[in-house]
């Protein structure tokens, strides 16, 4: 819908003046206007059509406006529809109520034509930047989709024939030789996790996603990851020490979900520490922030150049990599926390960090406690 594209709006109106004057108001400002007598009537006519805008009363002889407003930002396929509610002059208590549930605008009795006109326009304009927004949202994670898709199959094959080269499969190699396959493979390995990190965020962006939950031990996914980081740690001259509590408790999650996030996080941790840092994770039971029920917290804590407060507000999101050069000389696709982020709290977890510059920074993450059920 453009500008001068024609709306269909529903004015649910029960008094049948009010709602001729209303529809007529609508016809004139060259706009097609949908009738409902009632919210029951209301109701059934968007189960068989498509509107783009509804003026709603707030006193209705059957469902109460509001009651409507909860039903429309409750489903899932009608929340986006705008709503403009309709009240008199000294039902204000009802139209604050109205805005907090999620009515876009008001209008009230007797209305003023231009003022409709101006709050209806408003609206749709809204409802238009929305669309393109979400529209193109959607291009981008559907051409994230097929890229990563499409790359796959040509990376596996170079990945394969750079082993099999390297094992001396083909033959012995010398010295140049057996570098340049070094530096191939390596570089697609990161191509790899980089096209694997663009379809997670395609997926979780798309609601595509999907987690299988389990009781587990994150003592065991801890000492997993650690063992699988072990040599690049090693390789840095890095230390890094496991603190885990005794009787820990089993977490509700999806080990592979939680072991990516955990291996996002020493991953940082040991590529921005220095030769010789330290690096301590440490995992106890904990109480979540009701101050009711129990969690799993971990804490991940480094050594390494730290973060800076300018940068500390963009962490989390897509592409952000820090300027400083310790940082940026690493290599990565700036979409590892972001992911995290996304995996914890859809998990029912929560993230954050403390950072001094120079002196380190330490993620703390939650998860929620299987039930005893």
């Amino acid at each position: 819908m453009n500008s001068t594209d024609t709306a269909a709006i529903l004015v649910i109106e029960d008094d049948l003046t009010t709602r001729a004057l209303l529809a007529d108001n609508l016809r004139a400002q060259g706009h097609q206007a949908v009738p409902a007598k009632d919210g029951s009537q209301a109701l059934d006519i968007l189960q068989k059509e498509s509107v783009d805008l509804i003026l709603l009363d707030m006193m209705l002889p059957d469902i109460a406006g509001l009651t409507i407003l909860e039903m429309l930002k409750a489903n899932p396929e009608l929340r986006h529809i705008p709503v403009i509610v309709i009240s008199a002059m000294d039902g204000m208590d009802g139209i604050i109520k109205a805005i907090e549930l999620g009515a876009d605008d008001y209008v009230t009795k007797p209305f003023n034509s231009l003022f409709l006109k101006a709050r209806i326009a408003s609206s749709l304009e809204k409802k238009r930047s929305r669309d393109a927004v979400e529209a193109a949202n959607k291009a981008k994670s559907e051409f994230v989709s097929v890229v990563s898709h499409e790359l796959r199959t040509p990376m596996t094959a170079i990945k394969g024939y750079s082993d099999l080269l390297l094992a001396g499969t083909a033959g012995t190699l010398n010295d140049m030789q057996l570098t340049f396959l070094k530096t191939i493979s390596a570089n697609v390995g990161r191509m790899a996790t980089l096209v694997s990190d663009l379809s997670d965020i395609s997926r979780i962006e798309a609601g595509r996603l999907k987690l299988e939950f389990e009781a587990l031990s994150i003592a065991d996914v801890v000492d997993d990851i650690v063992r699988s980081s072990r040599q690049q740690i090693e390789a840095r001259k890095q230390r890094v020490g496991v603190e885990i509590a005794e009787n820990l408790l089993p977490v509700w999650g999806d080990r592979n979900r939680i072991s990516q996030v955990l291996s996002s996080l020493l991953s940082n941790a040991y590529k921005y520490s220095s030769e010789g840092g330290e690096i301590t994770i440490r995992v106890k039971n904990g109480l979540a922030s009701d101050g009711n029920s129990a969690e799993a917290h971990l804490e991940i804590q480094d050594t390494g150049v730290g973060i800076h407060p300018e940068d500390r507000e963009k962490v989390f999101e897509k592409f952000f990599r820090a300027k400083d050069g310790a940082v940026r000389d690493e290599t990565g696709g700036g979409l590892g926390l972001s992911i995290a982020k996304n995996l914890v709290e859809m998990q029912g977890g929560r993230i954050s960090f403390e950072s001094k510059v120079g002196k380190g920074t330490t993620f703390y993450v939650t998860f929620p406690l299987a039930s005893d059920e």
